[in-house]
């Protein structure tokens, strides 16, 4: 399922291009009891295809405790 219309990607993707340094998107999510965690990542997923200097980062707060940790 794809959240953004052609229309709007291609006005962020033009938006995007303004970017000078690198910009990591940090994204804590779990598989249970997360109602919109599926959809989040899939819309952050999205972005971080318009621009190569976007980069998702997935954690699983179960799983990556010590990336929890680190990010508070």
């Amino acid at each position: 399922m794809q959240f953004l219309k052609e229309e709007d990607r291609r006005v962020i993707r033009e938006e995007l291009s303004n970017m000078v340094d690198d910009v990591e998107i940090v994204h804590f999510t779990q598989k249970f009891e997360c109602q919109f965690c599926k959809e989040t990542e899939a819309l952050l997923n999205e972005l971080a295809e318009l621009s190569p200097k976007l980069h998702l980062k997935v954690y699983n707060f179960i799983e990556d405790k010590d990336k929890v940790k680190e990010f508070g």
